[in-house]
């Protein structure tokens, strides 16, 4: 889907959302419990923030860039999907 919501939604119809991140989810940025506005994959986990790789952004972390970038970003107002394998 292209939107957000409703890839949040989705992931929390079927039991995908987590708040713990693993290397391969997708992550949503979380505006409120229910308004995700921006979205990426998981590359590597530390201990407070995630590297992502998102579309969609630029060098100054915009979520209505002009490119494809790898980012850092803190854990905190993130919601991770992890697809079952």
């Amino acid at each position: 889907s292209a939107s957000c919501d409703v890839m949040l939604e989705d992931a929390r119809t079927k039991g995908w959302l987590q708040t713990v991140p693993h290397v391969g989810d997708v992550f949503l940025v979380m505006k409120s419990p229910t308004d995700a506005v921006h979205t990426g994959v998981v590359t590597s986990v530390g201990l407070v923030a995630v590297k992502t790789v998102e579309g969609n952004t630029n060098d100054d972390g915009s979520r209505d860039g002009y490119g494809v970038f790898a980012r850092e970003r803190k854990t905190a107002g993130l919601a991770f999907i992890r697809l079952p394998e």
